[in-house]
């Protein structure tokens, strides 16, 4: 029993480095792409073809270093990750609000789109599966195996249209 709990607390101390490492890595491919790139998604809508090429570079510009785009690496992931850690999750301006609010308002539904889900697939596999271990081999224990690999490898995207 001991043992599990050594393992346990090793686990649980992984997950911040392991986030740590995710959160850096998809950070700096973000940052593969130019300042000025980058700067255009700060960009208010429709507002470039309003401009000379001259005003659109000053923007830009402006954009670039009250942003801090231009700032080296570890200063910007860092400025990122605390305002994460604040509940500042950024803007989107696709949808023109904060990333938080737009989360916290599709929470609800898709907990209970994952909730009535559950409440089918458990009774579903828990039968399942104790039909198949009642009889190894059998012809049901041989259909629900080709399910599962079937279910298995078909992408999640394409099983979510079924």
């Amino acid at each position: 029993m001991r043992s599990f709990w050594i393992y346990f607390l090793r686990r649980l101390l992984v997950i911040p480095v392991t986030l740590l490492i995710m959160t850096a890595v998809l950070y700096a491919l973000l940052m593969v792409a130019p300042a000025e790139e980058r700067a255009t998604l700060y960009m208010p809508p429709n507002q470039p073809r309003s401009m000379t090429q001259e005003k659109y570079q000053n923007v830009l510009n402006r954009i670039i270093s009250e942003n801090g785009l231009d700032d080296p690496y570890p200063v910007q992931y860092g400025r990122w990750a605390i305002k994460l850690l604040r509940g500042d999750w950024g803007y989107s301006p696709t949808y023109s609000a904060p990333v938080l609010d737009l989360l916290q308002s599709r929470t609800p539904a898709t907990l209970e789109i994952a909730f009535y889900a559950l409440l089918l697939i458990i009774p579903l596999g828990l039968i399942s599966g104790l039909m198949a271990g009642w009889q190894p081999s059998h012809r049901w224990d041989r259909l629900f195996r080709a399910t599962a690999y079937i279910g298995g490898s078909i992408p999640p995207f394409i099983l979510g249209f079924f």
